[in-house]
C-alpha cells in the first residue's frame, strides 16, 4: 500500500537558505514553484527562451531563466549570486529592447500598438540604464 505524505511530514529546514530551480513550468513545475515560494522558499523557474510559459511565471512574480541558467544560480549565494543574477537582468533588458527597437516596434501597424511599444521601450531602457548601474557597483 502507497505511503501518503502530509504536512507534519515534511521539515523546510532541509530547504531554507537554499535557492531550489523548478525546470518547467506545467501544471507540476507551476504548483511546485508557487507552494515553494509561498513556504519561504527562493525559487527560480528555468524555461527555454522560447517557452510560452515564460510570461505566465514572470506574471506570478518568479525569476525565470534558461533551464541551465536557472541550475547555475540556484548553486550560487551571497556576492556571487548577486553579480550573476544582475548579469542577467542586464542581458535580459538588453535583448527585449532590441527586439522592442528592431523589429516590434517597426513591424506594428497599429498606431496605438506602435505607441505603447514605443511606450514600452522607454520604460525598458529606464530598467537596463538602472540594472547596469546596479551591475557597475555589485561586487
Amino acid at each position: 500500500m502507497a505511503r501518503i505524505y502530509y504536512d507534519k511530514d515534511a521539515d523546510l529546514k532541509e530547504l531554507q537558505g537554499r535557492r531550489i530551480a523548478v525546470i518547467g513550468y506545467g501544471s507540476q513545475g507551476h504548483a511546485h514553484a508557487l507552494n515553494l515560494r509561498e513556504s519561504g522558499c527562493d525559487v527560480v523557474v528555468g524555461l527555454p527562451a522560447e517557452s510560452r510559459s515564460r510570461a505566465k511565471a514572470q506574471a506570478e512574480g518568479l525569476t525565470v531563466l534558461t533551464p541551465s541558467e536557472a541550475a547555475e544560480l540556484a548553486k550560487l549565494s551571497g556576492a556571487a549570486f548577486d553579480v550573476a543574477y544582475v548579469a542577467n537582468e542586464v542581458a535580459y533588458h538588453k535583448a527585449v529592447n532590441d527586439a522592442l527597437q528592431k523589429t516590434l516596434i517597426p513591424s506594428a501597424k497599429n498606431a496605438e500598438l506602435k505607441t505603447l511599444l514605443t511606450t514600452g521601450l522607454k520604460i525598458f531602457q529606464g530598467h537596463q540604464a538602472h540594472a547596469e548601474h546596479l551591475a557597475a557597483t555589485v561586487k
